[in-house]
């Protein structure tokens, strides 16, 4: 996966969890400090392009074993899928 589409599945990611969460003044001050301090990110959340990660795949390089692909899948629980 190339850096732009990462970058816009993190930023939305971070969109979904800002909608869920919009009193959480950590995550609107990471918000706001990134939308200071780079133009890509402003540019990708100026898209609201919101997401949710459900799966996918990881590529890692380890430094004992190597090149590692992991699969992942996320969950949520019943009490945090509604709360704000």
């Amino acid at each position: 996966m190339d850096w732009e589409q990462k970058a816009s599945d993190v930023v939305g990611y971070l969109c979904m969890d800002a909608g869920r969460h919009p009193d959480d003044p950590q995550l609107s001050a990471l918000v706001g400090e990134l939308s200071v301090k780079s133009p890509e990110f402003r540019r990708l959340w100026a898209a609201h392009d919101v997401k949710a990660k459900g799966n996918g795949t990881k590529n890692m390089r380890h430094p004992l074993v190597g090149d590692l692909t992991l699969s992942f899948e996320t969950f949520l629980l019943a009490d945090t899928a509604t709360r704000p």
